[in-house]
């Protein structure tokens, strides 16, 4: 006898149809970055030991709402400090952008706008939009990065949604924990892994930048990846597992290099190889590699001056800009005509006085913003943090 079945059983499909719709209708961006978080809560399920399952999901799933949140909180408070948050006005004309309102200047992320303003510009160029300030966001080198491509496929894939962007970098942001559970779990124990992956899920500046349309999120999540490819590519003992793996590193690396610089990205490659053949190696023969990379460095640094000059080009850069930042070069560098090339053929740094400038340079980057330096409120809001940083690096 066939059993009738209740009507209502069809009731939890249409109630989610329904919300769908209503969510797809208000930003079809944000029904995609809720569907990119269900399917990532699927994939660490399924990924992850069965020991580790609950923790990983609900590390992933907590980290996303309480950024999420967090963004949402920050867009409230941009109405209440500058107005209407970020809309279109109208097409781009002439110079004019025309959009309006601004979500995280208030609390001084000027970076985000900056890279929604030229995601913006750039998906309205690849509708065809040749207006010349389309034309100069789309294509100026000042600043460029390749976040910028993944707002600008966002923004012509969904239209201008500034809310959602800053959603989808919560999932970014979100993602870094159970990276970083990976790559430690590959190395030491799931102990281990969970603690770290808890650190770095809830480190108050990670979850800042990751409610804002800033990089920061997904230079991270890159950068664990490559870390945790090379290990897999270490251990790999399969042909055509290590040529996968080799092939993951390298276009993981292609990517991180347009987020940053191809000399912070190789050089972070170079020291994960490094690294590989040292463990590889006997005591003996690392000493000897050392030796011959210290005698090669010395032997071809007169060659290596024009890139020291860049580089100190680069930092004296930053120094100029608005925003936290510390000199370690001698103060006769920091003169406003280092730019000039009749300067810049006096200027690189003599060898014997690099490895001072070498120590200050690690000294600073491990210890700012200095607890005992402390000026602005910014600062002091970020006091924990250093401590728990001064705690765990030794």
């Amino acid at each position: 006898m066939r059993r009738n079945r209740s009507p209502l059983r069809w009731m939890p499909w249409a109630m989610l149809g329904v919300v769908s719709g209503l969510i797809w209708t208000w930003s079809p961006g944000s029904l995609f970055v809720l569907m990119v978080v269900l399917l990532s809560s699927v994939c660490l399920f399924f990924k992850a030991a069965p020991r580790d399952r609950r923790f990983l999901v609900a590390l992933f799933l907590v980290g996303f709402l309480v950024r999420a949140a967090l963004s949402l909180a920050l867009d409230a408070g941009s109405w209440l400090v500058t107005g209407p948050g970020p809309h279109v006005l109208g097409p781009p004309l002439g110079e004019e952008l025309n959009l309006s309102g601004y979500s995280r200047s208030y609390v001084r992320m000027g970076d985000s706008e900056t890279n929604s303003e030229r995601g913006y510009a750039i998906a309205r160029y690849a509708e065809g939009d040749r207006e010349p300030v389309i034309v100069h966001l789309a294509t100026q080198g000042y600043g460029w990065n390749g976040f910028a491509y993944l707002v600008g496929w966002f923004y012509y894939a969904f239209g201008y949604s500034p809310y959602a962007i800053k959603l989808l970098n919560c999932v970014l942001g979100a993602w870094v924990g159970p990276a970083i559970f990976f790559l430690a779990a590959a190395r030491f124990n799931p102990s281990i892994a969970r603690w770290a992956s808890a650190a770095v899920t809830w480190t108050p500046s990670l979850m800042l930048w990751s409610v804002a349309v800033l990089k920061e999120s997904a230079l991270t999540l890159l950068t664990a990846l490559l870390l945790t490819v090379a290990m897999h590519l270490e251990q790999a003992k399969r042909p055509r597992t290590f040529m996968l793996c080799l092939l993951l590193f390298l276009a993981a690396l292609v990517v991180h290099i347009t987020f940053r610089s191809a000399v912070y990205s190789l050089a972070l490659a170079g020291c994960v190889l490094l690294a590989g053949c040292l463990v590889r190696m006997k005591r003996a023969q690392r000493w000897l590699l050392v030796v011959a990379m210290a005698v090669g460095f010395i032997a071809t640094y007169p060659r290596l001056q024009r890139f020291v000059v860049y580089a100190m080009q680069r930092h004296i850069g930053h120094i100029q800009t608005v925003g936290a930042s510390y000199a370690y070069l001698p103060e006769r560098y920091y003169v406003e005509d280092f730019m000039e090339p009749s300067r810049t053929a006096a200027a690189p740094l003599r060898l014997l006085g690099l490895p001072g400038v070498v120590v200050k340079a690690m000294s600073h980057y491990l210890l700012e913003p200095q607890l005992w330096r402390v000026t602005n409120l910014s600062q002091l809001l970020v006091a924990p943090q250093v401590l728990l940083w001064y705690f765990l690096l030794p």
